[in-house]
């Protein structure tokens, strides 16, 4: 991120897992929901910073977001010129709703430049999922994919009191691999297998997604 708010009460942070490119990916809380004054504000000087260019909303409806949006003038401009998507995602990553909402959220993302903010309500589980997802994608590694999951609780004592949040997303990717192990060496294939067969997206989207996070996509 520019400047030096690294990470803030909202837990606005950049992903910089595998070969997500520096300055192309970051994550948040809710900007205006979810936030205090003193975290929206901080969440607007992070974003203008980051000069977020893209907004991935996965919890608000298109209708709903139009209604509130006006609270947060750098989110407002982004809506009007159509640079944001409300995705209305559930958290059941194989539900087939699910997966058709995550594969027009990274439609969106070949369709518009980044640098990219990605968020829910608090900005963990469907925000954590996504961004891992994306990382792991980037061939990034699972301890690091899991760091920056849990970077977003932005709280240690409450990691430490629950282990087992460490374990959500790698039982996620659990999941995804029919209930076998995930390591290093298939990550990045179990993730593009999802993406796929689930999701539903194009070897030759999958190709350009992974461009894009590269900084070396159209328009990038």
């Amino acid at each position: 991120m520019k400047g030096q708010r690294e990470r803030i009460a909202s837990n606005f942070h950049e992903c910089r897992t595998g070969g997500i490119a520096p300055g192309m990916l970051y994550r948040s809380s809710h900007p205006i929901t979810d936030a205090s004054a003193e975290e929206a504000r901080e969440i607007a000087l992070s974003a203008l910073d980051a000069r977020i260019a893209a907004v991935l909303n996965l919890c608000d409806t298109k209708t709903f977001l139009a209604k509130i949006v006006a609270a947060a003038p750098w989110y407002h401009r982004l809506f009007r010129a159509n640079n944001v998507i409300a995705l209305d995602m559930g958290f059941d990553f194989q539900a087939s709703r699910f997966c058709i909402k995550l594969c027009s959220c990274f439609q969106f993302m070949l369709t518009h430049d980044g640098p990219y903010l990605v968020h829910c309500h608090a900005g963990i589980d469907r925000t954590g999922f996504v961004c891992a997802v994306l990382g792991a994608l980037m061939g990034a590694d699972l301890s690091d994919i899991v760091g920056d999951y849990l970077a977003s609780y932005n709280d240690d004592d409450l990691i430490a009191d629950y282990p087992e949040f460490s374990e959500g997303i790698v039982e996620d990717f659990r999941k995804m691999n029919g209930g076998e192990e995930v390591n290093n060496t298939n990550l990045q294939s179990v993730v593009e297998d999802y993406l796929k067969n689930k999701v539903q997206l194009t070897g030759e989207e999958i190709a350009e997604l992974k461009e894009k996070l590269a900084g070396k996509g159209k328009g990038v």
